[in-house]
Protein backbone atom coordinates (compact mmCIF):
# COMPACT_ATOMS: atom_id res chain seq x y z
CA UNK A 1 0.00 0.00 0.00
CA UNK A 2 2.80 2.33 1.06
CA UNK A 3 4.77 1.46 -2.10
CA UNK A 4 1.30 2.72 -4.32
CA UNK A 5 0.88 5.50 -2.17
CA UNK A 6 4.21 6.87 -3.44
CA UNK A 7 3.97 5.47 -6.77
CA UNK A 8 0.59 7.87 -7.08
CA UNK A 9 2.14 11.00 -5.46
CA UNK A 10 5.31 10.86 -7.99
CA UNK A 11 2.66 10.20 -10.84
CA UNK A 12 -0.03 12.77 -10.49
CA UNK A 13 1.09 15.38 -7.66
CA UNK A 14 4.90 15.98 -7.40
CA UNK A 15 5.07 17.32 -11.56
CA UNK A 16 4.25 21.07 -12.20
CA UNK A 17 1.66 21.01 -15.10
CA UNK A 18 2.14 23.94 -17.49
CA UNK A 19 -0.78 24.18 -20.28
CA UNK A 20 0.14 26.15 -23.46
CA UNK A 21 -3.27 24.53 -25.14
CA UNK A 22 -6.91 23.72 -24.07
CA UNK A 23 -6.11 20.27 -24.71
CA UNK A 24 -3.18 19.95 -22.60
CA UNK A 25 -5.49 21.05 -19.78
CA UNK A 26 -8.19 18.52 -20.84
CA UNK A 27 -5.57 15.73 -20.90
CA UNK A 28 -4.45 17.20 -17.46
CA UNK A 29 -7.99 16.79 -16.45
CA UNK A 30 -8.41 13.79 -17.48
CA UNK A 31 -5.34 12.56 -15.93
CA UNK A 32 -6.74 13.98 -12.54
CA UNK A 33 -10.17 11.92 -13.03
CA UNK A 34 -8.16 8.46 -13.70
CA UNK A 35 -6.04 9.12 -10.28
CA UNK A 36 -9.31 10.37 -8.59
CA UNK A 37 -11.12 7.07 -9.79
CA UNK A 38 -7.97 4.84 -8.80
CA UNK A 39 -7.60 6.44 -4.92
CA UNK A 40 -11.63 5.64 -5.26
CA UNK A 41 -10.76 1.88 -5.97
CA UNK A 42 -8.29 1.70 -3.82
CA UNK A 43 -10.66 2.33 -0.70
CA UNK A 44 -11.72 -1.37 -0.70
CA UNK A 45 -8.41 -2.43 -0.44
CA UNK A 46 -7.69 0.11 2.13
CA UNK A 47 -10.98 -1.07 4.67
CA UNK A 48 -9.67 -4.66 4.12
CA UNK A 49 -6.19 -3.95 4.89
CA UNK A 50 -7.53 -2.38 7.97
CA UNK A 51 -9.94 -4.89 9.76
CA UNK A 52 -7.22 -7.36 8.79
CA UNK A 53 -4.51 -5.39 11.23
CA UNK A 54 -7.44 -4.17 13.45
CA UNK A 55 -8.09 -8.12 14.10
CA UNK A 56 -4.88 -9.12 14.22
CA UNK A 57 -3.49 -6.35 16.34
CA UNK A 58 -6.11 -7.75 19.10
CA UNK A 59 -4.69 -10.77 19.06
CA UNK A 60 -1.30 -9.90 20.10
CA UNK A 61 -0.44 -9.77 23.67
CA UNK A 62 0.78 -6.10 23.36
CA UNK A 63 -2.73 -5.40 22.25
CA UNK A 64 -0.84 -4.47 18.93
CA UNK A 65 0.18 -0.83 19.40
CA UNK A 66 3.27 -1.00 17.34
CA UNK A 67 1.25 -2.59 14.20
CA UNK A 68 -1.93 0.03 15.26
CA UNK A 69 0.49 2.78 15.11
CA UNK A 70 1.78 2.11 11.77
CA UNK A 71 -1.69 1.58 10.59
CA UNK A 72 -2.84 4.47 11.60
CA UNK A 73 0.13 6.38 10.21
CA UNK A 74 -0.53 4.76 6.45
CA UNK A 75 -4.36 5.51 6.95
CA UNK A 76 -3.59 8.99 7.80
CA UNK A 77 -1.37 9.17 4.97
CA UNK A 78 -3.64 7.59 2.43
CA UNK A 79 -6.54 10.05 3.53
CA UNK A 80 -3.92 13.25 2.41
CA UNK A 81 -3.18 11.58 -0.70
CA UNK A 82 -6.58 11.36 -1.47
CA UNK A 83 -7.53 14.67 -0.49
CA UNK A 84 -4.57 16.39 -2.27
CA UNK A 85 -5.53 14.21 -5.45
CA UNK A 86 -9.29 15.43 -5.05
CA UNK A 87 -7.76 19.13 -4.79
CA UNK A 88 -5.54 19.17 -7.87
CA UNK A 89 -8.51 17.69 -9.71
CA UNK A 90 -10.96 20.40 -8.68
CA UNK A 91 -8.29 23.11 -9.39
CA UNK A 92 -7.94 21.61 -13.29
CA UNK A 93 -11.64 21.39 -13.77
Amino acid sequence: MQEWMTQAEEEYLERDFEYKSPDELENAVDEMKRAKEDVLQKEVRVKILKDNIKMLAAKLPSGGQDLTTELNLVLENYQLLCNRIRGKCHTLE
